[in-house]
C-alpha cells in the first residue's frame, strides 16, 4: 500500500501546474531566457534585440519535473529522499525522480538546470572512493528552495506547520527504533546462556535425553522463540513457555 501524501505536498504537486498558464507564478524561472541571453549581450545589444519569456513547452517540462521533486520531498529538511528509521537518510537519484514524469530524459535535464539557475533546487554531487581506490558517483544530495513552495500558493504558516511535524515524526520513529535495536541486543545476549544451558542438560544424562524435564522443555522452546524474534519480549515469553510446559 503506497504511503500517501502529506496535505502541504499535494497541494504543492497540484498548484505547480499553475505555473504554466501563469507565468509570473514564478519570476525567477519566467524570466530565466532573458536573464541567460542578456548577460551574454552588451548593453547596446540589449536595446536592440525582443527578448522572450520560457515557452511554453518549456514550462510544461519544467512542472512536471517540480511535481515529481516534490512527490519524493521530505519536509524536515526539503531534501530529495527518505529519512530512514536508523538516522540515515536515502536520497533519490535524478533517473528515480525522472521516472516519475511524462517528459523526455534530455527536457528533464534541461529543466533540472534551469531550476538551479533560478536557485530553486540546491545539488551537491557526492564521490565516494570505494575499497579498491575508485571514485564512485553516489545520487547527488538535492534541496528544493524554501521559496519555491511558497510561491507555489503554500502558506509560511502552513510549511512550518508541516516540517515541525515531519522532525517530530522522524523523531519518534528513530528513537522506538533505537529502543528496538537495544532490546534485541538484550535478548540475544539472553539467549546465549540459555542454549550453553540447553547443551549440559541434553548431555547430562541420557535418562533427560528420553524423558525431558518441563524446565528443559520451556528453555528450548524460549531459545527457539528467540532465534526466529530477537524482539520478543521476554516475561510474556515465559508465562508462554509455563502455559505451554507446566510443571
Amino acid at each position: 500500500m503506497k504511503r500517501e501524501h502529506p496535505a502541504v505536498i499535494k497541494q504543492a504537486m497540484g498548484d505547480a501546474v499553475r505555473y504554466y498558464w501563469e507565468p509570473s507564478l514564478i519570476p525567477t524561472l519566467h524570466k530565466l531566457p532573458i536573464v541567460r541571453r542578456s548577460s551574454k549581450l552588451t548593453p547596446a545589444q540589449c536595446s536592440q534585440v525582443e527578448f522572450h519569456h520560457n515557452r511554453s513547452e518549456r514550462r510544461h517540462a519544467q512542472v512536471r519535473v517540480i511535481q515529481a521533486l516534490i512527490a519524493r520531498l521530505d519536509l524536515a529538511t526539503l531534501k530529495i529522499g527518505t529519512p530512514l528509521p536508523d538516522g540515515t537518510f536515502l536520497y533519490r537519484s535524478f533517473e528515480e525522480v525522472w521516472k516519475l514524469t511524462d517528459i523526455s530524459y534530455s527536457r528533464f535535464k534541461r529543466s533540472i538546470a534551469d531550476l538551479k539557475a533560478a536557485n530553486l533546487l540546491e545539488v551537491t554531487e557526492v564521490k565516494v572512493k570505494n575499497n579498491e581506490g575508485e571514485i564512485r558517483s553516489r545520487p547527488a544530495i538535492k534541496k528544493i528552495s524554501r521559496e519555491l513552495l511558497l510561491l507555489l500558493g503554500i502558506s509560511e504558516k502552513s510549511l512550518e506547520s508541516a516540517r515541525s511535524y515531519a522532525r517530530e515524526k522522524y523523531e519518534r520513529i528513530k528513537k522506538n527504533n533505537e529502543a528496538k535495536m537495544a532490546k534485541r541486543a538484550s535478548n540475544r545476549s539472553l539467549a546465549g546462556p540459555i542454549a550453553n544451558s540447553l547443551h549440559t542438560r541434553s548431555h547430562s544424562s541420557s535418562a533427560s535425553k528420553s524423558h525431558p524435564s518441563a524446565e528443559y522443555l520451556r528453555a528450548l522452546w524460549m531459545a527457539d522463540q528467540v532465534k526466529s524474534d530477537p524482539s520478543v519480549d521476554l516475561h510474556s515469553l515465559r508465562h508462554k513457555a509455563f502455559l505451554k510446559y507446566p510443571g
